[in-house]
């Protein structure tokens, strides 16, 4: 009876590990195209070219996790082999990601250029929301003379809050440290006051 619900709890983290998976590479897809934080060079892509890959997504989280174990029911494992269990899972899933959608763009359809194209910066985004899963305290570096962080974005904070609208971003204060909260993904950018 007991290996039936650690079955089930096994079960329940896979699907949820690849429904967050997903919903961090969307996510991940409209912070880099349709906010202004990374400067767009090569036009936008189409939704539906990242949508064609989230089950390839799906898969590639769980894997990522499995790999390193996480899906081991353990007693005694710390929150920091969890974190960097998690943290490394994450580069393993970013990592197969990058390779597969280069091997399928070169050998397998390089007569349909750009189909399975990825921006690295998503790549990258992608990594870092799927990254945390408790509070951590983030030093940020020292700016020069007049210069100040400010929040962009906090997918921790309620609705209206959570993603600044240009030229009212919230200065971060104190501005040596930022607490960033459990699964959530944190933009800031440094600018002259």
């Amino acid at each position: 009876m007991v290996k039936r619900y650690n079955r089930l709890l096994i079960t329940f983290y896979v699907v949820s590990d690849a429904l967050l998976g997903l919903s961090a590479f969307v996510l991940a897809y409209t912070i880099r195209f349709h906010t202004s934080l990374i400067p767009i060079t090569k036009g936008v892509p189409p939704l539906r070219q990242y949508i064609n890959l989230l089950p390839f997504i799906a898969v590639l989280v769980p894997l990522g996790f499995h790999l390193q174990s996480l899906y081991r029911l353990r007693r005694g494992r710390s929150r920091v082999d969890d974190f960097f269990a998690v943290f490394v899972g994450s580069i393993l899933a970013v990592v197969f990601g990058i390779i597969a959608t280069l091997y399928v763009q070169t050998y397998i359809a390089p007569n349909d250029r750009g189909a399975f194209e990825v921006s690295q910066a998503v790549w990258g985004l992608f990594l870092i929301l799927n990254a945390d899963y408790q509070n951590k305290w983030i030093v940020l570096p020292a700016l020069p003379g007049t210069y100040a962080w400010h929040r962009i974005v906090d997918t921790s904070l309620p609705a209206g809050q959570d993603f600044a609208e240009p030229y009212t971003e919230v200065r971060v204060d104190p501005a040596d440290h930022y607490i960033a909260n459990p699964r959530s993904c944190v933009v800031l950018e440094s600018r002259a006051t």
